[in-house]
Parts: C-alpha cells; structure tokens; sequence
C-alpha cells in the first residue's frame, strides 16, 4: 500500500509502480513523474492503471493528452453527464455560484455530481495537459505572470471548468489563512511582473537564484489566482520560469506532507498579508538543480 503523503523521487515511483517502470530510463521516467507528483502533491492517489496509461500516452502517436472525447468517455463512465453547452459564469462574492445546486461539487461541463468521481477525472485530465505542456507540446502563451499563468490554467482545465483560465470571484481561506483578495488580483500579478523584472537574473548566483523563486512562489501562493488548481498552475508556472533563467525545478523531490507544510507556514498572519517565504527556500533547495 502507497502511502502517497511521502511517496518522492523517481526511485520511490519505481517501488509504488514497479510494473510500469521496470526497464524504463530514469530520462523516461521523470517526466511522467514529475507530472502524476504536481497532482499527487494536491491530494491525488493514483492507481497503477493511471500511471501506466499516463506512461502510454506520452509514447502514443499524436497528442499525449486526452482529446475531448476520451475525457467524455471517462466523465460518462464515472457517472457523468457531459455537455459543452453547460456554461456559466459564476456571481462575484457568491460562493455557492461555482456548485451544482445543493452540492458541495464544482460545476463542469462534464455534469459528475460526485466530488470525488470529479477529483479523480479532473486530475487524470490535467496531469496528461501537464506533462504536454513540460515538453512543449501543448504551449503557454502570453508575456506577463498574469497571462502565463491564465494560459497554462485554461490549457489544464478548459475541458473541465468553463472559468478555466479565468480569476476567481470570490475570496478563498484554506485553514486558518486567508489568501489575496480577488478584487486585487491584476495587482498582485503587476507585482509579481515588477518582481521578476527587477531581480538580475543574469548577473545573480544559482543559489541566489533558486531563493528568489521561492520567494515569488510565496507571493504566488498568496495570491491564488484560481478557484480550484492553483498549485499545479503555479508549480507549472515556476518551473516554465526557472527554466528560462538556468535553473530545473523536480518538485518529485518533495513530498505532500512537506509541501503541504511548508506552504502553510509561509503565511504569518491569518489575513495572509505577511507572508515569510523561508518554509518554501527549504523546498526550493531541495527540487532545485542547475
């Protein structure tokens, strides 16, 4: 039995999922893992028939994603309705707007009214537009943080949330700590602009480099653009970023327990206002590698 809270590392996915691994290059191997880590650091536990179809994937011909219709197919088989016409924009400061009436479910286009038959869909879906979107193949477009940042959460998303891509509307807290205020979300992200604009990336140190990441990882983290998927959005995000600046982040490394904890304990204050970024410095030197 996997325990999946500190399940890390290519050699720990090799003795979770032996049979699928078994034979294949650790080259081969991360960037699967790498993309089945992102959602398992959010609470995913997959089986080994997803890893096994995550590996197949990225070996089939054409798209190593699911197409609109294999994700239908899998929507309508956990108990789903799909139905692209199933719009919505959900009310500004109205919680209950994202769910299905007298749910505690998100609404999607695929009509699952079982939160944890959407978890499980939504996850195998994103973890496929993940590990396409770290190879190139799927693209993140845009120039500022807060355009990346919508590209690669509608690209995640689209055939799931019709706010794919899009700001939340309401105000979050997860625990005792609130996150950024949704009416300030351009701002923070101009923040987050001017933050990586002024740092010298050229001139700075790896290590220097590596702490700066972790330091607009927390600010990220307290803004929270999204109502659902920020952290694999943002884990995305940084790594598209640490790579253009000569650093590889393998959030494998880590595992959910210390993700979890870590991430938490960057907020100092309830309001989420002062924010210490030296919890994620700690990861940050962990995943990271020249």
């Amino acid at each position: 039995m996997t325990d999946f809270t500190t399940l890390t590392g290519i050699d720990g996915y090799r003795a979770a999922f032996p049979d699928v691994f078994s034979g294949v290059s650790d080259a081969d191997a991360e960037p699967v893992i790498e993309a089945a880590h992102s959602s398992v650091l959010e609470g995913w536990e997959p089986t080994g028939t997803d890893i096994r179809d995550l590996a197949d994937r990225r070996q089939r011909n054409g798209s190593s994603f699911l197409t609109r219709t294999e994700i239908d197919t899998l929507a309508t088989n956990n108990g789903g309705d799909p139905d692209r016409r199933r719009g919505f924009r959900p009310e500004p400061d109205v919680w209950s707007s994202y769910f299905f009436p007298g749910t505690t479910t998100l609404r999607s286009y695929l009509g699952l009214r079982d939160a944890a038959c959407l978890g499980a869909v939504e996850h195998i879906v994103a973890t496929g537009r993940a590990m396409a979107m770290a190879s190139g193949e799927l693209v993140i477009d845009g120039e500022g943080a807060g355009e990346r940042l919508s590209s690669i959460h509608h690209t995640l998303f689209e055939d799931i949330y019709p706010w794919a891509g899009r700001p939340r509307v309401v105000n979050m807290m997860k625990g005792t700590h609130g996150f950024g205020d949704h009416h300030s979300m351009s701002m923070y992200m101009r923040q987050l602009d001017r933050s990586i604009e002024r740092f010298d990336w050229a001139e700075a140190t790896f290590d220097q480099r590596v702490g700066t990441l972790a330091d607009l990882h927390t600010d990220l983290n307290f803004a929270h653009p999204f109502r659902d998927g920020n952290g694999r959005a943002s884990r995305l995000f940084m790594t598209d970023l640490a790579g253009r600046h000569g650093v590889e982040l393998h959030f494998n490394r880590v595992s959910c327990e210390d993700w979890i904890r870590a991430s938490a304990a960057t907020f100092v204050d309830p309001s989420g206002i002062h924010t210490d970024s030296t919890p994620l410095r700690q990861v940050y030197r962990q995943v990271a590698s020249p």
